[in-house]
């Protein structure tokens, strides 16, 4: 399918606003985020579009990074999209990467500062099966580094799940 662009851009032009949410609070900025066509997005960013703005549980930049939108993640970013905002459940973009496991995006985002949910970070990088003599397998040793020279210590802590709710105690509350 084909964009009327010029006709975007006027419209951009007059007043329409690239930010206001539609039904499902999607707005054009995001769905440009998560486009195959940067100059979509290029064309919301420039008339106001939010790098930061978050739909659906994801940030505009998550969207791009899910969608392997290269072009669309460095739009964002020379926009002022922040690598450290989480959307609704608390993951970052950076946990979006290692989620379509693009440990070199992963990497590029930490060289940038991305800092939060670290030891998650870690802990789905190290459950990340590939080949150890691969290039993947030498950038998942490079980001693994680079998280332990980030604070992360490892061995990693097990994860403790919560105790179960004392049913008993739930009982005698409700009557």
């Amino acid at each position: 399918e084909s964009l009327n662009k010029k006709g975007i851009e006027k419209m951009l032009q007059l007043g329409a606003n690239p930010n206001l949410p539609m039904q499902g609070g999607e707005t054009a900025t995001w769905f440009a985020a998560g486009s195959d066509d940067p100059e979509l997005l290029r064309l919301m960013l420039k008339y106001g579009g939010d790098p930061n703005i978050e739909a659906e549980a994801d940030t505009a930049l998550q969207l791009a990074v899910k969608g392997h939108r290269v072009q669309n993640i460095e739009l964002l970013l020379a926009a002022g999209a922040d690598i450290n905002k989480s959307d609704a459940v608390g993951r970052t973009a950076v946990a979006s990467a290692a989620g379509v496991e693009e440990l070199q995006m992963v990497y590029d985002f930490l060289e940038m500062g991305s800092c939060r949910g670290l030891t998650d970070l870690a802990r789905w990088i190290e459950a990340s099966v590939v080949a150890k003599d691969s290039e993947a397998g030498r950038r998942k040793l490079r980001v693994l580094k680079m998280l332990e020279d980030r604070g992360v210590e490892f061995p990693l802590p097990a994860v403790v799940p919560p105790p179960p709710p004392d049913v008993g105690k739930l009982r005698r509350e409700q009557s």
